[in-house]
């Protein structure tokens, strides 16, 4: 949040309008927890005809803009399978094989302030507002969402000086109460990340509402991908994959006739629970195709 604030000091202010907005979060998180599929039913990138390209779009300053609209539409017509990996392509994940197994990269993105949808055009922010785009200029918003932030401390014991909104966000920021930063509504897409993020998420009370891919009774979490935080244990983790795979899909035929079949696959996705404290390691760190790491403190 505070990182989104600071690049919009970037941008010259000279495009008209203003946004409001502010920090819920609904983020929507491709999960790599494994689960297995019947063995004539593999999902696999060369399933489909390409590869989708990444919609994610950059501000000069280097924050991430997608397009949901765009990005959910892109994965219409792909195989239910499919969908996860198409979703994860189009939103700018990395991996480090051509069949989309493993994870390299997770990818967060801003989709949308104050609960309106977003999209990049040059060094502002289109507002979708149905058919309409209203281009706003960043240092606009980060000028509304920072003077929303001040009002909530207005009328304390911090105001001894008839400050107005702006300035009193810097005194409450100075002083480290962030949690006025709940006056505010960004809307992130976490795409490709581990199951660990996602337990560390549900733990931040800056996120109001997280919206997330269901696990194990769908048929787009047949056989997601795994994230791979570092590339000296690629090895590992397909050696894993494939044990935990064939284990798994031994036991696939077995279901009993009482059990159904979405029962007996979340049943199934048990066995690969295991792999998910692997992933705990450097919690909530994200990463750039470069392999460069780095730590997403915008996002609290």
């Amino acid at each position: 949040m505070h990182r989104f604030l600071r690049w919009g000091a970037r941008f010259p202010s000279s495009k008209s309008s203003c946004a409001s907005g502010g920090v819920s979060a609904f983020i929507s998180i491709g999960l790599a927890a494994y689960v297995a599929a019947p063995q004539q039913s593999r999902s696999r990138c060369d399933d489909v005809p390409e590869r989708l390209p990444s919609l994610v779009q950059r501000l000069p300053g280097g924050l991430p803009i997608l397009d949901q609209m765009a990005w959910w539409a892109s994965a219409r017509e792909s195989p239910t399978a499919q969908k996860l990996r198409s979703l994860l392509q189009a939103g700018g994940v990395a991996f480090y094989d051509a069949e989309c197994h493993f994870v390299k990269a997770p990818m967060v993105a801003l989709v949308a302030v104050g609960g309106i949808p977003v999209r990049t055009s040059g060094d502002s922010l289109d507002l979708l507002l149905g058919e309409l785009a209203i281009p706003v200029p960043l240092e606009s918003i980060r000028s509304a969402l920072k003077s929303q932030m001040g009002m909530t401390a207005m009328f304390s014991y911090l105001n001894r000086r008839g400050l107005e909104p702006e300035e009193m966000w810097g005194v409450v920021s100075k002083l480290g109460h962030f949690s006025v930063g709940h006056t505010a509504h960004l809307s992130f897409v976490l795409a490709g990340h581990s199951c660990a993020v996602e337990n560390e998420i549900n733990s931040q009370r800056d996120v109001v509402h997280l919206g997330r891919l269901t696990v194990a009774r769908t048929r787009s979490q047949k056989d997601p991908p795994l994230v791979v935080q570092r590339p000296e244990l690629l090895p590992v983790f397909k050696q894993v994959r494939e044990q935990v795979q064939a284990a798994i899909l031994s036991q696939v035929a077995e279901r009993p006739d009482a059990v159904s079949v979405q029962d007996w696959q979340e049943a199934l996705i048990l066995g690969g629970d295991f792999l998910r404290s692997w992933r705990r390691a450097d919690s909530m760190i994200g990463g750039t195709s470069d392999g460069q790491l780095q730590k997403p403190t915008w996002l609290y």
